[in-house]
């Protein structure tokens, strides 16, 4: 059997390859593929907490630099894992164990030194602290009273996640129910410079060991948009869900934060509520729910977290929905795009309005009432519309095609739709993309990008 085959030359760490094919109607076919390259290898050891190897730990690492590649590996009789080929970045490290235990961690690619995290155990509430107040019963952490909320810091030379503890008591009901912990972060380290990215770590859990949710971001996935001019974000609840008549008699909260390697530039993370609550409560019988969030309300520009802290966190559709499987690498592309610097100063603006129309769009459906087939069909149309209605029918023909090379499968349907829907749309990027096919010398990657664009444009 002939080997059919690519080999790609001059690749950065990150880069994303477009397949262009057609079909036998002649139909085009396009596939994105982002790939991460690297040579660097690193270890991770898990220890119980009196420093015993543990097995069958399930270890996974996110680099803080790039959307969508995780890995995750099962640690052996030594309690090790070795991860290899890792591009240079910062990595977040989240560990699962036997009877919900979990530990957090980081480090940068480029250490030598293995790193060794330990799981961490579950602690029961003390009479004295047996509530959801927000100033009693954490363990570490400073609460602030004019501003009732709690933080800790990452510390300038601690790469040492730093954590903040409180556990609390589960009243018995039969209703299916929200834990939620609203929290802030602050960056400490430049936002257009940072090179080592400072990280997050927000963990529920309860006495059963299960459901457990953990959640990480760090300083550039947050995205740069969601800042203010104090370098901090807006206000986010993540929530744990419990099943109607739910054995769970305790919940324990986790907030923990980290310096990652410059030793310099301590980031914050703040929280102003824990509780809990009916799971399809309003918002003014629990306006901490992450729906009712201010940053969920509205969208802010140049970031793509609004798709896992708000539509993901409130519709749970998982990773084979659209918000994760498609709306938010395709949006993390995008920036990456305007990242590079590479594309006019027409199309990086159209990307900007239009993915956070896109998000708007999205949000007077994150209730109980709405359900992940309507966001998977309501999603990619709006996105499709917002493209259109945001100028990407004027752009040259080779922006408008980048972009499209840069959509998934829906969201390629939904911008077909919105162009055959929108007037003069199909015949303007065609007789864009055709006038600069016709202009002498094109690389070969050029003219197959336009050519591509040219015959998805006409089948619209």
């Amino acid at each position: 059997m002939e080997e059919n085959k690519i080999t790609l030359g001059n690749m950065n760490a990150y880069s994303v390859v477009s397949i262009f094919a057609f079909d036998l109607d002649g139909s085009p076919l396009i596939q994105t593929i982002p790939l991460l390259f690297g040579t660097r290898t690193n270890k991770v050891a898990v220890v119980d907490q009196n420093g015993i190897p543990v097995v069958g730990a399930t270890v996974t690492i996110r680099p803080h630099l790039y959307y969508g590649f995780n890995i995750a590996l099962v640690t052996g009789a030594t309690g090790e894992v070795t991860f290899t080929n890792l591009a240079d970045s910062p990595y977040t490290v989240f560990v699962t164990g036997p009877g919900g235990l979990y530990a957090a961690g980081g480090f940068h690619s480029a250490a030598t030194n293995p790193v060794t995290v330990t799981l961490r155990p579950f602690t029961y509430p003390v009479a004295s602290s047996d509530d959801f107040s927000i100033n009693a019963g954490w363990v570490n952490g400073t609460y602030s009273s004019p501003d009732a909320r709690r933080g800790i810091n990452s510390g300038t030379n601690s790469q040492t996640p730093q954590f903040m503890s409180k556990a609390a008591t589960l009243l018995p009901s039969g209703n299916a129910r929200s834990v939620y912990i609203n929290y802030m972060f602050q960056a400490g380290e430049d936002l257009n410079t940072a090179a080592y990215t400072d990280y997050f770590v927000l963990a529920l859990r309860t006495n059963t060991g299960s459901p457990i949710e953990l959640y990480s971001q760090n300083v550039f996935s947050v995205g740069k948009g969601s800042y203010d001019v104090s370098k901090r974000t807006g206000w986010y609840s993540k929530e744990l869900r419990l099943p109607a008549g739910s054995d769970a008699t305790s919940v324990q909260f986790e907030a923990a934060v980290s310096n990652m390697r410059d030793n310099a530039g301590a980031s914050y993370i703040y929280v102003r509520g824990i509780g809990v609550c009916d799971q399809c409560a309003s918002c003014e019988s629990c306006p901490m729910q992450a729906r009712c969030q201010a940053a969920c309300q509205a969208p802010a520009t140049n970031q793509c977290s609004f798709y896992s802290t708000c539509v993901e966190e409130t519709m749970r559709c998982g990773d084979a929905g659209y918000v994760l499987a498609e709306a938010y690498p395709t949006c993390e592309r995008l920036r990456e795009l305007v990242k590079a610097a590479s594309l006019t100063a027409a199309s990086n603006t159209v990307i900007t309005l239009a993915e956070k129309c896109a998000q708007q769009a999205l949000v007077s459906h994150l209730s109980c009432g709405d359900s992940c087939a309507n966001i998977n069909t309501l999603a990619p149309a709006a996105q499709g519309t917002c493209y259109t209605s945001s100028g990407y029918c004027a752009l040259s023909g080779y922006d408008a095609a980048r972009i499209l090379a840069m959509f998934g499968p829906q969201t390629r349907l939904g911008l077909g739709a919105a162009i055959a829907s929108t007037s003069g749309c199909r015949e303007t990027l065609l007789t864009t993309v055709r006038a600069e096919r016709a202009v002498p010398g094109l690389s070969a990657e050029k003219a197959w990008v336009l050519y591509a664009a040219e015959v998805f444009f006409e089948h619209v």
